[in-house]
C-alpha cells in the first residue's frame, strides 16, 4: 500500500510540474492532420484483446474506454480508476490506453513483459484506487526503431514474432513506428512501370539480410538475388503489420523514394542527373558506388508520384514518410544553395503525391558527418522544407545530441532518440544519467521545438533495463532517483525482491549502464574479434564491476531460479564476464608471446580457447542466444533448396564477414551465441595461437597480413557450409555459471 501512495503522489506532483505544451503544436499546424486512422471503437477492441491475450484468466476485471478528450495540457494522456469488480483504464487513443494498462500492472501490480521474457503473477486481488490517476503523455510522438534494425534484428520475423512485437510497442507507448517491411514490392511494380527488366532488379536488390543498406543506397546486389517469393510473402505480412498497428491507433512511417535508383535505369533515361556514390565501407562495383537520382531532377518527382501512389494503394497512408537522402552517403557539394534546392526539391515530390506528407529524416548524419555539416549546411538543408513538414529524429542524442548545435534544428520539430545498440552485438551497455536527464532538459530548453522521444536500436533483444526505462520517457516531466527505480526494476522483472540482485543491479546501474563520456560504443569484445596483437579493451567500467554484480546473482535466493528472465540475466551477466575475462587472458597470452615465452604462450592460449568452450556451453542453456535460431528463422522462408543455401548464406554472412572476404565491417554484427563462439570464433582463435606458437618456434614475426588472408579464407569457408546448429537449449544455466565462478 506504501508503495501505491508514494506511486499516487509521484504522479499528481508531476501533473502539478507539466507546463502546457499547447503552445508548442501550434507552431506546426500541419502535424494536427497526422491523427489515428481507425475509429475508436477499433482501437478500443484492439486493448481489449491485447488484455485477453496477456491476461486471459482476468480479463473480465479490466474495462477500457477510448476518450480523446481527456488530454488537458498534452497531446495524449490516460487515466486509472477501479470499482469493487473492474480496473478503468481511460485513453485518448489505443496507444494512450495500453500505455496505461502497462503502467498499473508495471507499478501497481509489479508485472514485467519485455523482450527476454515475461513475468506475470498478478495479486490474488488487484490493487484498486482511492482517486482517479491522470497522467498526461506530453510528447506527442514515441518514435521506434531504425532503418538497420529491419535487417539485424527483424529480418527474419513471422507474424507471430511481429504481432508480440506490436503488442510490446502499443504497451510501451510506441504511436510512430518506422515500418519498411514489405517495400520491394513496390518498386518492383514501379520500375518494371519505367522498363527496368526483371534481370536488374535482380542485380539491384540485395540478399534479405542486407535490404536496409540496400534501401538507403549504400550497397546494391551483394548477397542477392531477392527470391520471388520472399518479395510476395513480405508484401503479405506488411499488410498484416499495418492493419494491426493501426487498429492500436498507431501512425507507421512508411517509406518514401530517396533517389537510389536500379543502374539500368540511368541508361534508359539518359538526360537524367544522376552521380555515383561513395565506395561505402569498401564495397566497390558490383555491389558498391550506387546510382542516385538527383532530387532536382524532374524524374525525381515521377519516381516519388508513383511508388507513393503503388505504396498508398497497397499499403495506405498515414502521411508520415522515411526519406533519408544523405545517410553515410557524401553530398556533391556544400555549397547551401545546391543543399536548400535538394531538399526543397525532395519535398515538393512528397507533397505533390500527398499534400498532407511530413518528411521522416533520421539526423545520424548530422552527428556522423559533423565535418561536413556545419550549422549553416545544416540551416540551409532544414530551413528550405516548411516549418513543421519534416521531423528530424536527433537519432544519437543519449551520445550525440544535434539540437544545442542547431538550435532546435532551426525551427523544425525534432523527436529526442536513444540509439543504444550497434550492429545487434550483445554486450552490455547503457547511458543512465544522459536518458534520464537528456530527453527532459531537451523538451524544456528554451525554444525547444521537440515534440517526442524515440529508440533507435541498430538491433534489439537486449539491455532490456535501458529500453524499459527509456519508454517511460514520454510521460516523465522530472528525473528519475535511478536507486529506486532499479529497485523497483528487479522487482517486477524476477517477482519478488532480493537483496543480492538489488546489490547486483545497483553496480551494473552505476557502472555498465552508466557510461558518460560521449563514446560511440560498439562491441568489439576479445571473442568477437579478429585475433591480432593489439586488440583494445573498449569499457568504461572496471573488470570487477562485472565481477562483483556476477557473484550477487548468484548469491540470489533459489526461489528465482524458476524465473525465466532471471536465467537470461545471469547468462547474459555470466557472459559479460566471462568477455571481461577473455580480455585478461589476452593480454596475459599476448605478453608471454612478446618474451618469446613459448610453453607458456601454449599453456595460456590453452586457457583462452578453455574459456570460449565455456562461453559457448553457458549460452547454450538460453534459447536467446542460439545461432540455430537465427538460421531456422532464416530457413523457414522457403522449402527450395537453392533457395535456403541462399537464405542460410544471408544469415551467416551478416553476422561474421558481412560482405565480400576484405570487408571492412566484418564483425560489426557480431553476436556472442551458442554455436558462433565454438564453431567460428574460437576456430579463429586458435589459428592464432598456432600462429603465435609457429612464430616462437621458427623465431620468425607474426605476420598480421598473413594471417588474415588465412583467416579470411577460413571465414568465407565457413559462411558456406552446410552444418546444422542446435536451436534448443541444453544445460543448467545456473549450475553453469556456478561451476565457472568457483
Amino acid at each position: 500500500m506504501a508503495n501505491l501512495v508514494y506511486i499516487s503522489i509521484l504522479l499528481c506532483t508531476i501533473i502539478a510540474l507539466s507546463r502546457s505544451t499547447t503552445e508548442r503544436y501550434k507552431l506546426f499546424p500541419s502535424l494536427n492532420v497526422i491523427k489515428p486512422s481507425r475509429h475508436q471503437t477499433i482501437q478500443q477492441d484492439a486493448v481489449a484483446n491485447l488484455i485477453a491475450k496477456l491476461l486471459p484468466q482476468r480479463a473480465e476485471q479490466f474495462n477500457v474506454v477510448i476518450n480523446n478528450s481527456i488530454a488537458i495540457n498534452s497531446p495524449d494522456a490516460f487515466e486509472l480508476n477501479s470499482n469493487d469488480k473492474q480496473i478503468f483504464i481511460t485513453g485518448t487513443s489505443g496507444v494512450a490506453a495500453a500505455y496505461g494498462l502497462h503502467h498499473y500492472l508495471k507499478y501497481y501490480c509489479k508485472v514485467h513483459i519485455s523482450w527476454n521474457g515475461n513475468q506475470l503473477k498478478l495479486p490474488q486481488l488487484l490493487p484498486k484506487f482511492s482517486q482517479r490517476i491522470h497522467v498526461e503523455i506530453n510528447q506527442k510522438f514515441r518514435y521506434y526503431l531504425n532503418a538497420c534494425t529491419f535487417s539485424y534484428s527483424m529480418v527474419w520475423w513471422d507474424w507471430k514474432r511481429w504481432e508480440k512485437e506490436i503488442d510490446w510497442m502499443a504497451l510501451n507507448g510506441i504511436n510512430m513506428p518506422l515500418a519498411l517491411t514489405g517495400q520491394e514490392s513496390i518498386w518492383y511494380k514501379v520500375y518494371k512501370k519505367l522498363g527496368v527488366t526483371s534481370m536488374d532488379l535482380e542485380k539491384f536488390f540485395t540478399g534479405p539480410a542486407f535490404l536496409a543498406w540496400n534501401r538507403m543506397g549504400n550497397i546494391q546486389r551483394w548477397a542477392g538475388p531477392l527470391p520471388d517469393d520472399w518479395i510476395s510473402k513480405q508484401m503479405i505480412l506488411q499488410v498484416k503489420i499495418l492493419k494491426r498497428m493501426r487498429e492500436y491507433g498507431m501512425l507507421p512511417v512508411l517509406p518514401a523514394f530517396n533517389g537510389n535508383i536500379p543502374n539500368s535505369l540511368a541508361v534508359l533515361y539518359p538526360k537524367a542527373k544522376v552521380a555515383k556514390s561513395n565506395s561505402w565501407f569498401g564495397f566497390k562495383k558490383p555491389y558498391g558506388e550506387t546510382t542516385l537520382l538527383d532530387p532536382r531532377d524532374k524524374l525525381f518527382k515521377v519516381i516519388s508520384r508513383l511508388y507513393l501512389k503503388e505504396q498508398t494503394k497497397i499499403y495506405g497512408t498515414d502521411h508520415l514518410y522515411s526519406l533519408d537522402l544523405f545517410n553515410e552517403i557524401n553530398p556533391q557539394s556544400k555549397d547551401l544553395h545546391y543543399l536548400a534546392n535538394v531538399s526543397r526539391s525532395a519535398f515538393a515530390a512528397l507533397n505533390s503525391a500527398d499534400d498532407k506528407a511530413v518528411w521522416i529524416m533520421q539526423g545520424w548524419m548530422f552527428y556522423l558527418d559533423n565535418y561536413f555539416w556545419e550549422n549553416k549546411q545544416v540551416e540551409a538543408f532544414l530551413t528550405a522544407v516548411p516549418k513543421g513538414q519534416i521531423i528530424i529524429l536527433d537519432l544519437f542524442a543519449e551520445v550525440g545530441p544535434q539540437y544545442h548545435r542547431t538550435k532546435s534544428f532551426f525551427g523544425q520539430p525534432f523527436i529526442w532518440c536513444m540509439l543504444n545498440n550497434f550492429g545487434g552485438n550483445n554486450g552490455m551497455y547503457g547511458t543512465f544519467e544522459t536518458v534520464i536527464e537528456g530527453a527532459i532538459s531537451a523538451f524544456d530548453m528554451k525554444n525547444s521545438t521537440m515534440i517526442g522521444v524515440g529508440i533507435a536500436p541498430e538491433g534489439i533483444g537486449n539491455n532490456y533495463i535501458m529500453y524499459d526505462l527509456m519508454t517511460e520517457m514520454g510521460w516523465r516531466k522530472i528525473t528519475v532517483d535511478v536507486r529506486e527505480w532499479v529497485v523497483v526494476y528487479t522487482e517486477r522483472r524476477y517477482g519478488g525482491l532480493d537483496k543480492n540482485i538489488i546489490k547486483a543491479w545497483l553496480r551494473l546501474s552505476e557502472t555498465i549502464y552508466n557510461c558518460n563520456d560521449m563514446r560511440q560504443y560498439h562491441c568489439q569484445a576479445v571473442p568477437v574479434s579478429r585475433p591480432s596483437l593489439t586488440i583494445t579493451n573498449d569499457v568504461w567500467y572496471t573488470a570487477n564491476d562485472i565481477f562483483v554484480a556476477w557473484e550477487y546473482m548468484l548469491q540470489a535466493n533459489d526461489r528465482f531460479l524458476s524465473s525465466e528472465t532471471f536465467i537470461h540475466d545471469l547468462v547474459d551477466v555470466t557472459r559479460q564476464a566471462l568477455q571481461e575475462l577473455s580480455f585478461i587472458m589476452y593480454k596475459r597470452l599476448i605478453s608471454y608471446y612478446k618474451n618469446s615465452q613459448l610453453e607458456s604462450t601454449k599453456e595460456s592460449g590453452g586457457e583462452l580457447i578453455e574459456l570460449f568452450t565455456d562461453m559457448d556451453t553457458l549460452l547454450g542453456t538460453d534459447s536467446q542466444f542460439l545461432l540455430g535460431r537465427w538460421l531456422d528463422d532464416a530457413l523457414q522462408h522457403s522449402q527450395n533448396i537453392s533457395i535456403r543455401e541462399h537464405l542460410r548464406f544471408n544469415a551467416l554472412n551478416q553476422i561474421t564477414l558481412w560482405g565480400p572476404s576484405k570487408s571492412l565491417i566484418h564483425d560489426y554484427a557480431n553476436k556472442m551465441w551458442n554455436g558462433l563462439v565454438d564453431k567460428f570464433y574460437k576456430k579463429r582463435w586458435a589459428m592464432f595461437i598456432k600462429a603465435l606458437t609457429d612464430s616462437i618456434s621458427n623465431d620468425t614475426p607474426f605476420d598480421q597480413q598473413e594471417f588474415n588472408l588465412n583467416v579470411q579464407k577460413f571465414e568465407v569457408s565457413w559462411v558456406n557450409e552446410s552444418n546444422t546448429y542446435s536451436n534448443t537449449t541444453s544445460g543448467d544455466a545456473a549450475n553453469i555459471s556456478k561451476r565457472l565462478f568457483s
